[in-house]
């Protein structure tokens, strides 16, 4: 891991909304009771999600690790600025999104 999927990590534990949470570590689709066990559990995440997933039962903990994972996957094919890699259509980008001098093969031509 380095620096800048660390930070993307970090990034997603704070961004994760309370369906997503709840759906991930309960298996639930709808908003619970407010005064809920389950929803004491989001309130306590959202407040200070980091304490939270230090703290948090192995299970739930990975629950939330799954979200961070899926996400990041999204941002595997990106420059180190965070610019795409990669074109809707597979077009092989530079890090400043123009076509790179490595994608020579033309649309139709097979590698």
């Amino acid at each position: 891991m380095d620096f800048h999927q660390f930070h993307n990590g970090l990034r997603v534990l704070l961004n994760i909304d309370a369906d997503e949470f709840l759906q991930a570590t309960f298996g639930i689709d709808t908003k619970p009771a407010d005064n809920s066990r389950e929803w004491g559990v989001w309130t306590s995440f959202r407040d200070n999600p980091y304490r939270w997933f230090i703290r948090a039962p192995t299970d739930k903990a990975k629950a939330v690790f799954a979200i961070i994972e899926q996400r990041s996957e999204a941002l595997k094919h990106r420059h180190k600025n965070g610019a795409p890699m990669f074109t809707a259509d597979g077009t092989m980008l530079d890090d400043q999104g123009n076509r790179s001098i490595f994608d020579d093969i033309e649309e139709g031509e097979s590698p």
